[in-house]
């Protein structure tokens, strides 16, 4: 009698199937929908308020589809769905893409999309969308010269000869993001500089070789944005490099400087001012500069031939650059938007959480930026996290902070991880407040626009609910980490009616099980109270 193996002896095991994602290839011509599953990494709690207007019909009916997903493909249904979305104008399409990368990307699937969605002036693809793969990129190339903007974020599948083709083939894009796709570099650079139409520009994260980006800059004549982050062996050598070779072309294109060009960032790259000072000469008009995590030491503004660019944006963030350097450099500007010195004297790669000898931001460079930020009228977003200095000694300098330019911010605040912060810091929030402030001259207060305030990891307690309060504009508020319990967040949702977002991780006065559901706690305990 012969041995039967172990196989055979067994039943077979049932192979596992994998559910197809919308609009994958199958025998039956149809598009099956697996059940929908939308998980959320989010650490916010948030709500959303009723609209303050009817919207448009087109846009309730897309609504509707993207809800009814599941239903819509159901088999009885697909080959109706596909024949009506075979005949829906592109604007109408174009919108419903655009809600289904929000709502379901992972079950965008190469066939749906290669089928129904490449269409319009505008394709953005993005990581959540598992079903993109490189032939899917490919396709992109269909739509030649009337694509205009093409986003490809942090894709794994974008690899550098798919781009390349896309590239090839479309030579009237103005927008181009590949911003996180790590295999993009020679290739995709050498037709980048084939686009003159380019007006913004995103290769932050990628593989370009900074030597490649020249060539862009000398035929992108219209170029306003370029964001170059984290480039390979971005160091000084390659800047003097970088520098030499652009001189020569531009010289060789009798070009002496880049108007067009208003926004720079070189976040995360190993340079310093040495080789960024003559760099910067040819962008008269700079706007917005973002050197943070960078090796500088001193402010690159200030230029010979334009001692004062109309600078409205710019990151320093963890780099060791002084506090009284900074204040010194930036006096001549009063045309700023957005400023972000987080960290200062944290350095390259540094923890934003680092110790107090390593942050050189003191209370006496606040109260002296304090005034420089207060003349700025169009103070929108600024950023102090983490500089663990600030309010140690006394809680003076950050008051008259708040009171003078953070309540004048339009968009964010930003004071997460100041750990000498307290409650009564945040007093000048109040429209006429001016406890603890002493005889100091009050301006005339009108309500904060403020949209975004940030303070985790600080020490703030309910005692601050009736300062954040009275920014009725509030929508986002991050409280990490604080000392917050429920009945002092009741009373902020209670006076901020358009508050949509809050993040409560951490705070041990709020139960593990109500943060992420916040909103939900208020309305059942306390909203009718």
């Amino acid at each position: 009698m012969s041995k039967r193996s172990s196989k055979g002896t067994q039943p077979p095991a049932k192979r596992a199937r994998k559910a197809p994602s919308i609009g994958a290839a199958l025998e039956s011509d149809g598009l099956r929908v697996p059940q929908l599953q939308d998980p959320t990494s989010s650490a916010f709690s948030i709500r959303t308020l009723p609209p303050d207007h009817v919207p448009a019909l087109t846009t309730i009916c897309a609504r509707l589809f993207v809800a009814k997903l599941q239903f819509v493909f159901h088999d009885t249904r697909r080959r109706t769905t596909q024949r009506w979305l075979r005949r829906l104008p592109e604007p109408i399409i174009t919108k419903m893409f655009a809600m289904l990368r929000h709502a379901h990307p992972a079950l965008l699937s190469h066939p749906l999309i290669v089928e129904f969605f490449i269409q319009g002036d505008a394709i953005t693809f993005s990581e959540e969308m598992t079903g993109v793969t490189k032939f899917t990129i490919v396709e992109i190339g269909r739509l030649k010269s009337q694509l205009t903007s093409l986003e490809l974020i942090e894709l794994k599948a974008a690899d550098d000869r798919s781009v390349a083709s896309v590239l090839d083939k479309c030579d009237r894009l103005e927008v181009v993001n590949l911003r996180g796709c790590v295999k993009v570099a020679e290739k995709s650079a050498a037709f980048l500089a084939k686009c003159p139409n380019l007006r913004v520009l995103n290769i932050s994260h990628t593989s370009v070789p900074p030597l490649a980006v020249v060539p862009i800059l000398v035929s992108a004549k219209r170029l306003e944005v370029l964001k170059a982050a984290s480039l390979p062996n971005f160091n000084d050598n390659m800047m003097q490099k970088i520098q030499t070779l652009l001189e020569q072309n531009l010289k060789d294109e009798n070009i002496g400087e880049m108007p067009s060009l208003k926004t720079l960032k070189l976040k995360l790259n190993r340079i310093s001012e040495t080789y960024l000072l003559p760099l910067l000469r040819y962008l008269p008009n700079l706007e917005s500069l973002d050197l943070s995590f960078t090796n500088i030491t001193h402010m690159p503004v200030g230029l010979p031939n334009n001692p004062s660019p109309p600078l409205r944006k710019l990151n320093i963030t963890s780099t060791v650059i002084t506090g009284t350097q900074l204040v010194a450099a930036l006096k001549p500007f009063r045309t700023l938007r957005k400023l972000s010195i987080g960290a200062l004297g944290a350095g390259l790669g540094s923890s934003a959480r680092m110790n107090s000898s390593a942050m050189v931001l003191t209370d006496a460079n606040l109260r002296e930026l304090t005034d420089i930020l207060a003349e700025c009228e169009d103070l929108a977003e600024v950023s102090l996290v983490s500089n663990i200095k600030l309010g140690v000694s006394s809680e003076r300098a950050l008051q008259n902070f708040v009171r003078k330019a953070g309540r004048k911010c339009t968009v964010s605040l930003n004071l997460s991880n100041i750990t000498a912060l307290r409650s009564s810091v945040l007093c000048g929030l109040v429209p006429g407040e001016l406890e603890a402030i002493g005889s100091e001259i009050d301006p005339p207060f009108t309500q904060s626009p403020l949209k975004t305030l940030l303070l985790n990891n600080t020490g703030v307690d309910d005692d601050a609910w009736r300062y954040i309060s009275a920014c009725q504009s509030l929508e986002t508020l991050e409280l990490a980490g604080t000392k917050f319990t429920e009945d002092g967040v009741f009373r902020i949702i209670d006076s901020c009616p358009i508050l949509t977002k809050l993040d409560l991780t951490s705070c041990r006065g709020i139960k593990v099980t109500d943060r992420r559901r916040f909103f939900e706690v208020w309305e059942a305990q306390w909203k009718n109270k």
